[in-house]
């Protein structure tokens, strides 16, 4: 009895070896850095829009299991196949990102791999200190002298596949820059239609305003939704 339990117990070592030796460490990872990208269009200066915020969580980064190392390779991760909240509590969120600020939105250690998709959830603020209090997306700006909000409360996940060769984060500090072109989802003809129909002195064009512009407001999310890119550097 005690030769086998030997036998045993040497086998189960060779195992756990086996096991260990293909095992990444946690220090094999990098910084990763997420950052907003804003482009305007000349067309739109009379506007003079000079914020423009949405609100996230719960972002993810897919390991790609074919062109890299998969999650359960690397100490200390939760290996549901994603980088996420269960492996950085910093990807819970929410997050509040202001497109016209050109600061990071978050700085992390990410796994050296490669990874082929990236997501997160577009979520109404629970923050009653920020205008953005119960919104997902607020543009703030003047035409004329005139201030012009446009806000949604919409709720959605959005997620991006890069493209055959993934997104890489090796030795180097990677970027994943959530980009948005402001003109490609707002036009002047688009928002010459938007009107002040309570005559408050401001243009609100939201699910809910009284100034006559709820179908707008439905125009501009669908529109921004489909412009929306994630690029990497």
């Amino acid at each position: 009895m005690k030769i086998k339990f030997f036998i045993y117990a040497v086998l189960f070592l060779m195992l756990s070896c086996s096991k260990r030796d293909s095992v990444v460490s946690i220090i094999d990872s990098t910084l990763l850095k997420i950052k907003s990208d804003l482009f305007l269009n000349s067309g739109l200066n009379a506007y003079n829009f000079d914020s423009f915020k949405i609100n996230i969580q719960d972002l993810k980064l897919r390991f790609d299991v074919i062109g890299g190392i998969t999650e359960e390779e690397f100490v200390g991760y939760d290996g549901n196949g994603f980088f996420d909240k269960l492996d950085n509590s910093l990807l819970n969120g929410p997050i509040e990102i202001e497109f016209f600020s050109d600061q990071d939105v978050l700085n992390l250690p990410s796994p050296k791999t490669n990874y082929n998709a990236f997501s997160f959830q577009f979520t109404k603020s629970e923050d009653t200190d920020s205008e953005m209090y119960n919104k997902t997306i607020r543009l703030e700006g003047r035409k004329d002298g005139m201030p012009i909000v446009f806000w949604h409360d919409f709720e959605d996940v959005f997620a991006f596949d890069f493209d055959d060769e993934g997104f890489v984060i090796n030795e180097s500090v990677e970027r994943l820059k959530i980009r948005v072109f402001l003109g490609d989802f707002l036009s002047v003809s688009l928002l010459s239609n938007a009107l002040d129909g309570d005559g408050d002195g401001t243009i609100t064009i939201s699910p809910n305003d009284t100034d006559g512009n709820n179908d707008l407001a439905e125009t501009i999310k669908d529109l921004f939704l489909l412009q929306l890119r994630i690029v990497t550097e």
